[in-house]
């Protein structure tokens, strides 16, 4: 009969079997093992030895010397992560394209990997693809498998891993967004003159700001400046931008701006 041996003790000084196949006459088709014990119980991914021991109707017996088999039944951890929820391909330089981190650990050697970008509706659009351990990170531009660039809109990106074991494993779809229109942006000042002099009336002007667009917006500045365009006070943030701020009339040193005309800028 042909054993399979825990490859911790020696199969010939007995240690413990843990499949055992056995007949009378020799076997006409391949044996199969599907990684479980004599007791049909599914055995722990690790290294075993297989040998085949025969013995004929006189006694006489002969064996094969011992064979490794890993038996790998655990699929591979796998995780992705991408460096932005929103990217704009529109060669501006800011944000133009989008790094993808890949984590995979796996008990048996890696066969394949793929990186693959999908609409809403899960049909790919762009595979990133290889044998063995993938790289650490992915860089995409917002090109389709045939280099055309994809419109503005939310698609979807998945890593899945395959080892040489067949075991198949792959992460949740995750959401990335195209979006390379740029914010409707507005802002007004109210009163557009005032005197901050401390005398009850006119000390403060209320600025009030809209941003509009497809995607949340990142980050936001509110300047002041001077006759020669220099700015004079700044207030910036991140996220959504206040619906209205009122400004004293300050300047970033705390004092009071001397009089003139003044504009603002607000950036998105």
């Amino acid at each position: 009969g042909g054993t399979v041996v825990d490859a911790d003790g020696n199969p010939v000084a007995g240690a413990k079997v843990a499949r055992t196949f056995k007949g009378l006459e020799p076997p006409t088709t391949p044996l199969v093992w599907d990684g479980r014990s004599d007791e049909r119980t599914p055995l722990p991914d690790g290294a075993y030895l297989a040998r085949l021991r025969a013995r004929d109707v006189m006694g006489n017996e002969a064996a094969t010397p011992p064979q490794k088999i890993v038996l790998g039944a655990t699929k591979p951890q796998v995780k992705v992560s991408a460096t932005w929820d929103a990217f704009s391909p529109n060669a501006d330089g800011i944000r133009d394209d989008v790094t993808f981190h890949l984590g995979v650990s796996a008990f048996n050697p890696l066969q394949t990997w793929g990186l693959r970008i999908q609409d809403g509706q899960g049909q790919a659009l762009r595979a990133f693809t290889g044998r063995g351990k993938p790289p650490a990170q992915v860089t995409w531009d917002g090109g389709r498998d045939d280099r055309k660039m994809l419109l503005d809109a939310d698609y979807q990106f998945l890593l899945e891993a395959v080892d040489e074991a067949g075991n198949r494993a792959g992460t949740a779809p995750q959401k990335i967004r195209i979006d390379t229109t740029r914010p409707e942006l507005s802002a007004s000042i109210s009163p557009d003159l005032f005197s901050p002099n401390k005398d009850g009336f006119r000390d403060e002007a209320l600025v009030t700001l809209s941003y509009r667009d497809a995607g949340p917006c990142a980050a936001w500045s509110l300047e002041i400046r001077d006759e020669a365009k220099r700015p004079v006070w700044r207030l910036e943030g991140k996220g959504a931008p206040p619906i209205s701020r009122s400004y004293d009339g300050r300047g970033r040193d705390g004092r009071v701006l001397p009089d003139g005309a003044y504009t603002y800028l607000f950036m998105a």
